[in-house]
């Protein structure tokens, strides 16, 4: 029975790897290039994607997996009573913490810069496989030249405030003394130190991306979508276009000419184009064509009372956050306080709305 349930409690992290896997996989196959396939590639991106997602799945499941652990009343089930069971779940889960950690790192600075900048040469011409090989590998060095600094950073920088105080000392004791003092614990500062700043670098781009998408979205509600009717003509004029640009090409070089790899490079990528608004145009014939395209006049409204509820919505969240932080910077203790909101001298709209509502 204690087996059972030692086995159930990695049950969360297995269904969610596998979720996660199957995910990737779809997605990756789903939007990439029907036409010139590479298998390399696809697995690299399903593989990255994978690694992504397991780790940012790593918090949630081990909540659950505390929780798992534990009764209704907070108390420890019969099968992790024992200290050394608990122990060992827990050197698991920090292993797996370790090895995803790992992996993204690899994945960031090795192997997907590789690929990126191997297949960016491919696109040029006159470039043999050592030279794209020979160009992949030096902006790969510069990236990983970048993580050993971080890493060197997250090795020193944390022992800055533990250097002696006293005028006497020269740099050269100071370094010294930092090196004296190394042990295995500073391995660990220096992935963490190299983690959160990746993080806080991914974390900046979210902000932007979500902040962007607050407002493009309920934007896009109340301007509404293009006509489809318009749309059409537009794609069949692009499509015509391309068509002659096609044969143009395909005049130019009868069967028996030889085509060069530039003007067949040029082709595929007008037949791919051409390929592409050809799905597009059908996919707006079945729209124009169905019940939901029809009943446009009535829906619309809706969308517009959307569009307009979630920019409010929008606005008083931008608004509540500037407050808050003008806020806390008005009121600021110190580092380790840095939260606390102590005394409020300017009101928080969130807060005024919940208030409100709770009331009515």
């Amino acid at each position: 029975m204690l087996v059972l349930a030692s086995l159930g409690s990695w049950l969360p992290f297995a269904i969610i790897a596998i979720v996660i896997i199957v995910f990737s996989i779809l997605f990756t196959t789903r939007y990439q290039q029907k036409r010139n396939r590479n298998y390399l590639l696809t697995c690299i991106c399903s593989t990255s994607l994978i690694i992504a997602l397991l780790t940012a799945s790593l918090l949630p499941t081990d909540v659950i997996l505390v929780s798992f652990m534990k009764n209704s009343n907070g108390t420890f089930k019969e099968w992790t009573q024992n200290q050394t069971t608990r122990d060992h779940i827990q050197k698991y889960v920090e292993i797996g913490y370790y090895a995803l950690y790992g992996l993204i790192i690899a994945m960031a600075f090795l192997i997907n810069p590789f690929l990126f900048f191997y297949y960016e040469e491919k696109e040029e011409e006159d470039q043999t496989a050592a030279k794209r090989i020979c160009g992949a590998i030096k902006w790969t060095t510069g990236l990983l030249i970048f993580l050993i600094i971080l890493l060197v950073l997250g090795i020193f920088v944390p022992q800055l405030a533990t250097l002696p105080t006293d005028n006497s000392t020269s740099e050269w004791d100071n370094v010294k003394y930092l090196i004296n003092h190394f042990d295995s614990s500073r391995l660990q500062d220096s992935i963490s130190f190299a983690i959160f700043t990746l993080s806080i670098i991914g974390f900046f781009l979210l902000t932007i991306y979500t902040g962007y998408g607050s407002i493009a979205f309920p934007l896009t509600l109340i301007r509404g979508k293009r006509s489809a009717r318009l749309q059409q003509e537009t794609i069949e004029e692009q499509r015509a276009a391309i068509q002659s640009q096609i044969e143009i090409i395909k005049k130019r070089y009868p069967r028996n000419v030889t085509m060069p790899p530039r003007d067949k490079r040029k082709l595929e990528e007008l037949e791919q184009k051409n390929i592409a608004l050809s799905r597009n145009e059908e996919s707006i014939k079945i729209v124009r064509r169905s019940f939901f395209f029809k009943c446009r006049f009535i829906y619309r409204p809706l969308q517009i009372f959307f569009g307009v509820l979630l920019l409010l919505l929008a606005i008083l969240i931008f608004v509540s956050l500037l407050l808050s932080n003008i806020n806390k910077s008005i009121h600021f203790v110190n580092f380790k306080q840095i939260f606390a909101q102590g005394n409020k001298t300017l009101p928080n709209p969130i807060d005024i709305v919940l208030t409100w509502t709770g009331q009515v």
